[in-house]
Order: C-alpha cells, then sequence, then structure tokens
C-alpha cells in the first residue's frame, strides 16, 4: 500500500469530521474522554483545515488518516524550545485499525 500525507483543504472536510468522530467514540468506548464526548462538526473541522496546520493521510485513493502538526502548544507543554513539534488530533480510519 502506498501512503501519501500531505495538507488538508477544505473539500477534506467530511471525511476528516467522520475519522475524527469515528475516534472520539472510539476513546469513549474505552473509558477515555481526552478529546471530549460529541462529535466533531463540519464547522469544527473547516476550522481546523483554516489553520493550515490539519493533514491528512491518503491510500488507495482516499483518506485514511488525519493530524494536526503544531509548532508551538505553550497551552499544553508550557514554554519550550523552537524546534519542538506537537501532533495533536491524530486518528484514523476505523476500518485500518491494526
Amino acid at each position: 500500500m502506498e501512503i501519501s500525507v500531505r495538507k488538508a483543504v477544505l473539500a477534506d472536510t467530511e471525511p476528516i469530521a467522520n475519522i475524527l468522530t469515528t475516534a472520539v467514540q472510539f476513546k469513549l468506548g474505552h473509558n477515555d474522554m481526552s478529546w471530549g464526548e460529541g462529535a466533531y462538526s463540519e464547522r469544527e473541522v473547516r476550522g481546523l483545515i483554516k489553520t493550515n496546520a490539519t493533514y491528512v493521510v491518503e491510500a488507495n485513493g482516499g483518506i485514511i488518516g488525519t493530524f494536526g502538526l503544531h509548532w508551538d502548544d505553550e497551552r499544553i507543554w508550557g514554554d519550550q524550545p523552537a524546534n519542538a513539534g506537537y501532533i495533536h488530533r491524530l486518528a484514523i480510519r476505523k476500518d485500518m485499525h491494526g
């Protein structure tokens, strides 16, 4: 399987929302509420895409995963060196687990 990664565009909104919502449901099924309890709305995902920090992972002609890549995250990690990067919302389509 050939895998590629690219920045998300607004046309990716629905598949990203589906992947993230399924990930929330999976986490809740394992008593992990760290991503909240609600579905990701298309409006919320469009906002994430517009930050220019959301990526999609593609294989077999479709989106199979998503993540956010941020170069600072003082809210969670505090003041850190400028060479640090942070992955957020790392999720993969349910049928791609394993």
